[in-house]
């Protein structure tokens, strides 16, 4: 998920909830000189935080300087980057303008909301039927939709450094587990089918299944091969995995996957 902190405005106590991040999230903090003191708690929450951390010091000295800064960056982090769940952290109500803009937009997968805290965001991924103040920004009603004159299309995306290694590693490396289990996959005769699948599919539903054992349940697993086929990467497969079990699961998913996922991908491929 993507984080655009108005420190302006929310301060210190919009921080709140940032320890709680993944190392799959990034933080831009938008501040001005004017505005730039954290508290202690704020500070200690920061470092303990395994999310990216980035600083955008603000150009001032003209009334909502920053906010149309935050604003411009929202809309190039819509094209360039593959995450699009976008939380603009304020209770500036003139961020809603923002969210009725792209959501008449219907750019595929976008979500982007206004929340006065990190918490609140994340409450708001983790229940999305809850309450109205959580899913509209400020209690708003969405405007009428405006038709854009042409499908808007986002350019290709910019991967987290994180993850770039990690497939860069991934490419000399495959994971052994995952490994020995394309390697029998490749290997079954392909005469050996039937309504079930192929002995391929099964090998690799297994695997998942030993794999997310007490994690996610073997019904729901067959979702789990969905979104593997699905994701061209990594940071794809990543998003999948949070978009299909909810923030917490899926990041639990995920992070167990991970290391095994170039194997299991090849896999995959081979059904």
């Amino acid at each position: 998920m993507i984080f655009l902190i108005d420190f302006e405005n929310v301060k210190s106590a919009g921080l709140d909830g940032i320890d709680r991040l993944s190392e799959e999230d990034t933080v831009y903090i938008f501040y001005t000189n004017s505005h730039q003191s954290l508290s202690f708690d704020a500070h200690r929450a920061i470092i303990a935080s395994e999310a990216k951390i980035v600083y955008f010091a603000a150009a001032n000295g003209h009334p909502n300087a920053l906010d149309f800064q935050l604003a411009s960056f929202t809309g190039y982090l819509v094209a360039r980057s593959e995450d699009k769940r976008i939380f603009i952290i304020s209770e500036d109500k003139g961020f809603g303008v923002i969210w009725h803009f792209w959501e008449s937009a219907s750019v595929e997968g976008l979500s982007i909301y206004c929340c006065p805290t990190i918490t609140k965001a994340l409450s708001r991924i983790r229940h999305p039927a809850g309450d109205t103040a959580a899913q509209l920004p400020f209690e708003e009603q969405p405007a009428e939709p405006m038709q854009p004159a042409e499908p808007m299309q986002p350019a290709e995306p910019v991967q987290s450094e994180e993850i770039a290694a990690d497939e860069a590693a991934d490419d000399d490396t495959t994971a052994e587990s995952a490994g020995d289990a394309a390697r029998k996959a490749e290997s079954t005769d392909t005469s050996q089918q039937n309504k079930g699948g192929t002995d391929a599919y099964r090998t690799l539903l297994n695997t998942v299944k030993k794999m997310l054992s007490g994690t996610i349940t073997a019904k729901k697993c067959d979702r789990v091969l969905d979104v593997l086929g699905e994701a061209k990467d990594k940071q794809q497969f990543y998003t999948g995995m949070t978009k299909m079990f909810g923030m917490e699961q899926g990041l639990a998913a995920y992070k167990i996957l991970r290391t095994e996922y170039t194997g299991l991908k090849r896999l995959s491929e081979n059904l």
